[in-house]
């Protein structure tokens, strides 16, 4: 009896562990970052991810997913541009409701140009008229992805 039962643990607990290798069960999101949205006056906005890097450690190993897509500049041109006054703030938000650190980025052409000011979540768009390509860049521990979005500045008449 006793050895069935040693048995039958040892059985249990051996599934338990190849099954935690096998990526079953790995939570929804682990396979890659979260989607983004963003906030602009009250506007809902989504950012359209573009490359990123992932990572999913298991218990004897670890996955990595790499997803390479084309600069934000070029999937703007997919995008429509939303209508904001000057200088307004944009809240950035993730679906996993995690806070990873954050980078902005003004796109000129195909290269990346000035860092825009970020302030936890938020951050602040540019003051001067003119449509803009902005990337952000998020890091998390077990990864980083790229999110961009198109805003069209308007200026204010007071």
């Amino acid at each position: 009896m006793i050895i069935k039962k040693a048995l039958f643990i040892i059985l249990a607990a051996a599934l338990f562990i190849i099954s935690g290798c096998s990526g079953a069960g790995v939570p929804l999101g682990a396979t890659g970052p979260p989607n983004a949205t963003g906030a602009i006056d009250g506007q809902k906005i989504k950012l359209s991810r573009g490359s990123y890097h992932w990572e999913h450690k298991g218990l004897f190993s670890t996955t990595a997913t790499v997803a390479d897509a084309a600069s934000p500049f070029q999937i703007a041109k997919e995008l429509k541009p939303i209508s904001v006054i000057q200088g307004a703030p944009a809240e950035i938000q993730f679906s996993d409701k995690s806070e990873p650190q954050l980078t902005a980025y003004l796109w000129k052409e195909d290269a990346r140009g000035k860092e825009l000011a970020i302030d936890e979540k938020q951050l602040t768009l540019p003051s001067e008229a003119g449509e803009y390509v902005v990337e952000v860049w998020a890091e998390w521990p077990n990864g980083n992805a790229s999110y961009t979005f198109v805003v069209e500045v308007q200026i204010t008449r007071d």
